[in-house]
Protein backbone atom coordinates (compact mmCIF):
# COMPACT_ATOMS: atom_id res chain seq x y z
CA UNK A 1 0.00 0.00 0.00
CA UNK A 2 1.45 3.45 -0.90
CA UNK A 3 1.39 6.23 1.62
CA UNK A 4 -0.31 9.31 0.33
CA UNK A 5 1.69 11.66 2.74
CA UNK A 6 4.69 10.26 0.10
CA UNK A 7 3.03 11.00 -2.70
CA UNK A 8 2.19 14.43 -1.67
CA UNK A 9 5.62 15.58 -0.61
CA UNK A 10 7.55 13.79 -3.68
CA UNK A 11 5.03 15.72 -6.23
CA UNK A 12 5.19 19.36 -4.76
CA UNK A 13 9.18 19.17 -4.39
CA UNK A 14 10.83 21.46 -5.77
CA UNK A 15 13.48 20.83 -8.42
CA UNK A 16 15.91 23.09 -7.89
CA UNK A 17 17.92 24.82 -10.74
CA UNK A 18 17.49 21.67 -12.35
CA UNK A 19 14.91 21.96 -15.81
CA UNK A 20 11.51 20.74 -15.74
CA UNK A 21 10.73 18.69 -18.67
CA UNK A 22 8.93 20.63 -21.47
CA UNK A 23 10.17 23.86 -20.59
CA UNK A 24 11.96 26.13 -22.96
CA UNK A 25 15.70 27.33 -21.80
CA UNK A 26 16.17 31.20 -22.47
CA UNK A 27 19.39 31.92 -23.98
CA UNK A 28 20.75 35.36 -22.89
CA UNK A 29 21.35 37.52 -26.46
CA UNK A 30 24.90 38.42 -26.83
CA UNK A 31 26.08 41.41 -28.95
CA UNK A 32 25.90 41.08 -32.50
CA UNK A 33 29.38 40.04 -33.87
CA UNK A 34 30.24 38.87 -30.50
CA UNK A 35 29.49 34.90 -31.01
CA UNK A 36 27.95 35.06 -34.86
CA UNK A 37 30.05 34.26 -38.35
CA UNK A 38 27.81 36.69 -40.44
CA UNK A 39 27.04 37.10 -44.36
CA UNK A 40 25.84 39.44 -46.27
CA UNK A 41 23.51 37.31 -48.94
CA UNK A 42 20.43 37.57 -51.00
CA UNK A 43 17.20 35.67 -50.13
CA UNK A 44 14.91 35.36 -53.26
CA UNK A 45 11.35 36.54 -52.84
CA UNK A 46 8.85 37.54 -55.33
CA UNK A 47 6.31 34.97 -57.30
CA UNK A 48 6.89 33.15 -59.95
CA UNK A 49 9.52 33.23 -62.96
CA UNK A 50 9.41 37.11 -61.42
CA UNK A 51 12.52 36.96 -58.55
CA UNK A 52 13.36 39.33 -57.00
CA UNK A 53 16.07 39.36 -53.90
CA UNK A 54 16.51 40.93 -50.57
CA UNK A 55 20.23 41.40 -49.28
CA UNK A 56 20.22 40.35 -45.93
CA UNK A 57 22.75 40.01 -42.57
CA UNK A 58 22.71 36.51 -41.19
CA UNK A 59 23.90 34.18 -39.49
CA UNK A 60 26.14 31.62 -41.43
CA UNK A 61 24.40 28.52 -40.57
CA UNK A 62 20.45 30.21 -40.69
CA UNK A 63 18.17 30.50 -43.96
CA UNK A 64 18.58 34.01 -45.70
CA UNK A 65 14.88 33.46 -46.04
CA UNK A 66 13.71 32.67 -42.83
CA UNK A 67 16.66 33.67 -40.15
CA UNK A 68 17.90 37.07 -41.40
CA UNK A 69 18.51 39.62 -38.63
CA UNK A 70 18.48 42.33 -40.54
CA UNK A 71 17.48 43.87 -44.28
CA UNK A 72 20.05 45.90 -45.63
CA UNK A 73 18.48 46.14 -49.18
CA UNK A 74 17.58 44.50 -52.43
CA UNK A 75 18.70 43.11 -55.82
CA UNK A 76 16.06 43.30 -59.52
CA UNK A 77 17.79 40.54 -61.58
CA UNK A 78 15.84 41.61 -64.51
CA UNK A 79 16.88 45.31 -64.45
CA UNK A 80 20.54 44.95 -62.64
CA UNK A 81 19.86 46.68 -60.14
CA UNK A 82 21.36 47.24 -56.54
CA UNK A 83 19.90 48.94 -53.90
CA UNK A 84 21.32 48.95 -50.62
CA UNK A 85 22.40 51.09 -48.01
CA UNK A 86 26.32 50.68 -48.46
CA UNK A 87 26.94 52.62 -45.22
CA UNK A 88 25.50 49.57 -42.94
CA UNK A 89 26.85 47.06 -44.59
CA UNK A 90 30.17 48.51 -44.64
CA UNK A 91 29.56 48.57 -40.58
CA UNK A 92 29.40 44.85 -40.51
CA UNK A 93 31.72 44.36 -42.85
CA UNK A 94 34.11 46.14 -40.88
CA UNK A 95 33.25 43.75 -37.79
CA UNK A 96 33.80 40.76 -39.33
CA UNK A 97 31.02 39.81 -41.85
CA UNK A 98 31.48 38.60 -45.28
CA UNK A 99 29.55 38.93 -48.38
CA UNK A 100 28.55 35.91 -50.10
CA UNK A 101 30.11 34.92 -53.58
CA UNK A 102 27.18 35.78 -55.71
CA UNK A 103 26.71 39.13 -53.72
CA UNK A 104 30.18 40.24 -53.69
CA UNK A 105 30.09 39.73 -57.75
CA UNK A 106 27.15 42.08 -57.82
CA UNK A 107 28.48 44.79 -55.70
CA UNK A 108 31.65 44.91 -57.55
CA UNK A 109 30.06 45.42 -60.78
CA UNK A 110 27.70 48.41 -58.74
CA UNK A 111 30.24 50.28 -57.53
Amino acid sequence: MVDTEDLKSSSSRSTGSSPVLGTTKIIQKLPINNYLMLKIRLSRVGRKHVAKYRVVLTDHRQSAKHGFIKILGSYDPHTKTLVMDQAEADKYIATGAQYSDTLAKIVAKNK
